[in-house]
């Protein structure tokens, strides 16, 4: 059986060295520019605090680096890798005192995650996560799924580090059914499974990359609307 897409992007992945200065200025420079090398920039307050974060292109592929303002400048506090192919995109928003980092990754389907960092003993930390996947059930479940099936099928999960609680969710289309109103891109549906889990080190900002994360547990639904439960060995 071929494994939702949400599952195949997540795996271990330390946290690398801190930014230096002069990454932070070139980062900066290239926002002040608003040159090609600029994918995306939010600013916001968190905490009572000015923040700028903002995601370039770099020779290693793309880049988040939130920065705080002070009274008279930006400072960097944190930077992280991001997925870079030409099938992904990347975005960052500041909201609700966080900073939601989303990535979008289309084959055979399009998944969508999102990454939530609160503020937590003054440092980015990972509080929550959630997916979306759409695709049509040959590609979801070949195993299960009847050869001739047309449908398309929708799941997703969301996850609480903090309360050390998810739920996956699954739900199929009707073939030839227009459906009446898009849901919320991550609003669980359909069939449903909520877990809990042992609780984890919350993962740092600073360093992060999406693409070399390892949830805590995961689940996921078969084409028979079988849940199936996986926990990473330690």
């Amino acid at each position: 059986m071929k494994a939702p897409l949400w599952i195949v992007f997540f795996g271990l992945f330390p946290a690398i060295s801190s930014a230096s200065q002069d990454s932070y200025e070139l980062v900066l420079k290239q926002y002040d520019a608003k040159n090609s090398s600029l994918i995306n920039s939010e600013d916001g307050q968190i905490d009572g605090e000015r923040y700028l974060a903002v995601i370039t292109k770099q020779e290693m592929g793309q880049l988040l680096t939130v920065f705080r303002r002070n009274s008279t400048r930006y400072i960097g506090v944190a930077q992280a890798e991001l997925p870079d192919s030409p099938t992904s995109f990347s975005t960052v928003t500041i909201e609700k005192n966080s900073i939601f980092v989303e990535t979008s990754f289309c084959h055979h389907g399009c998944t969508d995650a999102r990454y939530q960092f609160k503020k937590i003993d003054r440092l980015f930390k990972l509080v929550g996560v959630e997916s979306h996947g759409e695709t049509w059930c040959s590609y979801y479940d070949e195993k299960n799924a009847p050869a001739d099936c047309n449908n398309s099928v929708r799941f997703g999960s969301s996850y609480n580090l903090l309360s050390s609680t998810s739920i996956c969710w699954f739900e199929i289309e009707p073939e030839g059914k227009a459906p009446s109103k898009l849901p919320k891109q991550y609003q669980p549906r359909g069939v449903q499974h909520k877990m809990t889990f042992s609780k984890v080190d919350l993962p740092l900002l600073d360093g992060f990359n999406p693409d070399k994360f390892s949830l805590p547990k995961s689940c996921y639904f078969d084409y028979k609307k079988r849940v199936h439960v996986y926990t990473p060995t330690p």
